[in-house]
């Protein structure tokens, strides 16, 4: 029997959606004569581009995040291997300091 493949249709990104509307109500702005409601398409445009400039600097920003997190895994065994040869030196130094007390005694 056959696999049926599952077919996801494919969304525009939020980013693209903002690009769209802000060059939509540009246009729209530009059919327009001066006046308030050119003002305000104008306004709505400017602020659908402040939003995708937000939603492209969270992504970015999630992207560090998530590099980083990757690369945190990715020395997790350095860490591990640091922190049992900070152990080994503490009882290197504890042992010593006993028996230089020891010595002194």
């Amino acid at each position: 029997m056959l696999k049926r493949r599952r077919h996801l249709k494919q969304t525009p990104s939020v980013r693209d959606k903002l690009l769209a509307s802000a060059n939509e109500m540009r246009d729209r702005a530009a059919r327009l004569p001066p006046g308030p409601e050119q003002d305000a398409l104008r306004r709505e445009a400017r602020q659908a581009d402040t939003a995708s400039h937000i939603d492209d600097w969270a992504n970015a920003a999630a992207e560090v995040a998530l590099a980083l997190a990757q690369t945190a895994f990715e020395l997790e065994p350095f860490r591990t291997i640091r922190d049992e040869l900070s152990l080994k030196l503490v009882d290197l130094f504890k042992h010593e300091h006993i028996a230089a007390q020891k010595r002194q005694a």
